[in-house]
């Protein structure tokens, strides 16, 4: 499991460390600030976890969150703090947890337990974690991909048939300009279909193809 930490105190990533350590085999990333955390990463984060001090020199926790969700809203983000009255504002980052100091193991390693059997499906592309589970369509654009979710978009520099060869089976092409996530697709037409409150084209030599993954699908077999 890949882990950020973010802590001014070098005693407290030490202290992280040796929990960590006691759970299992984790590459634990350390920033001394979020600053650092901020220019190191350039809006992008590929870990399984980020963990944040809140209570830190110049830029808190709680900023550091909101800056990291303006370009990853999926990556769980759990807070340490010794003052309870900050567990309100999570909300605002969804945050996953919020644990007080001094942290117990055993609280910690129901927070990791959770994560490891967590059923998630993601690809790391460029530095970011890509959630497959949000991921409702792939448009090519030249050399780029637009990756679509309900509430963003963002762009990615790799071709669409690169692009295919990292997903799984779930990811069908519909047209040779766009990858569709079949388990959120709703209708199929002749042209065309619906996936969440998208219309996509469906190129006529792949329609075959379409309806079939889509049945298998919602039989609940493998496609």
């Amino acid at each position: 499991m890949k882990i950020a930490y973010c802590e001014d105190e070098k005693i407290q990533k030490e202290i992280l460390e040796e929990s960590l350590g006691r759970w299992g085999k984790t590459d634990l990333v350390w920033y001394e600030s979020a600053e650092q955390m901020l220019f190191e990463c350039d809006g992008r984060y590929p870990f399984d976890l980020i963990i944040l001090d809140i209570q830190m020199k110049k830029q808190n926790g709680m900023e550091l969150a909101r800056r990291i969700r303006q370009t990853d809203a999926q990556v769980p983000i759990l807070f340490l703090t010794a003052m309870k009255e900050y567990v309100f504002e999570g909300y605002e980052v969804k945050a996953l947890r919020y644990l007080i100091k001094p942290v117990q193991d055993e609280a910690l390693f129901a927070i990791l337990d959770e994560i490891q059997s967590a059923d998630q499906r993601y690809v790391l592309l460029n530095g970011s974690r890509i959630n497959l589970n949000d991921l409702i369509y792939v448009e090519a654009e030249a050399h780029y991909c637009h990756l679509v979710f309900e509430d963003h978009r963002q762009k990615e520099k790799i071709g669409i048939r690169e692009l295919k060869a990292m997903l799984d089976e779930t990811f069908v092409m519909i047209h040779r300009s766009y990858l569709v996530n079949i388990a959120k697709v709703d209708q199929i037409r002749r042209e065309d279909l619906s996936a969440g409150s998208f219309t996509l084209p469906i190129a006529r030599s792949q329609l075959k193809i379409v309806n079939e993954a889509f049945i298998r699908y919602n039989k609940g077999t493998r496609l």
